[in-house]
């Protein structure tokens, strides 16, 4: 299953890519490769990436911009912030189930040499609306006075780790299983 549901010559190359970098890893993709797997001449390539940087930071804030979107369609402005969390928090792991590939892929991102600054300044926007939550969180007193960047850690960690070990088989996620979780990272950051 893919995120990538356009039939486009741009399309075969981003699915192309993330099929290869899940596989093969950034250095051991090459540009070849891409044209082969997408079945587009190299050329083809360059008339939409100028460059195999350019590509793979266009396909991580692709899959950043629709996994976003799914997170935010189960957000409900009208809930209670500990109700908002969790949906975006279910939905996250959810979305990295469905999409082992793009969740590699990301993780091998989030640490490699090609994350440029414009990728980083665009991924702090689409990660605004849940760091909007927790910073709600911290005004009302209801988290622990820690630094937004460890509160987001301790709700984004476990949602990633829960995600693999359900992925590996090691462990069976259901709604109940993820609820009982969020509670503990809730539980974690809460006074």
């Amino acid at each position: 299953m893919s995120l990538f549901q356009a039939d486009t010559k741009r399309t075969a190359v981003l699915k192309a890519t993330l099929k290869l970098i899940s596989e093969h890893g950034f250095h051991g993709t090459s540009m070849a490769m891409i044209a082969a797997e997408a079945k587009v001449g190299a050329g083809t390539i360059y008339r939409y990436f100028a460059s195999k940087d350019v590509l793979i930071n266009e396909l991580f804030i692709e899959i950043k911009e629709q996994f976003t979107a799914a997170l935010l369609e189960h957000d409900d402005s009208n809930m209670s912030l500990q109700q908002r969390l969790q949906n975006i928090w279910v939905s996250l792991i959810k979305q990295y189930i469905a999409y082992p590939a793009e969740l590699r892929f990301m993780e091998q991102y989030a640490n490699s040499p090609f994350l440029s600054q414009d990728t980083l300044r665009r991924q702090s926007e689409l990660s605004a609306p849940f760091t909007e939550l927790l910073e709600q969180g911290i005004k009302m007193g209801l988290f622990r006075e820690l630094p937004l960047d460890i509160l987001r850690t301790f709700m984004y960690g476990p949602a990633l780790q829960l995600a693999k070990q359900h992925i590996a088989d090691f462990i069976v996620l259901d709604d109940a299983l993820l609820v009982d979780s969020f509670a503990g990272c809730w539980a974690a950051i809460t006074r």
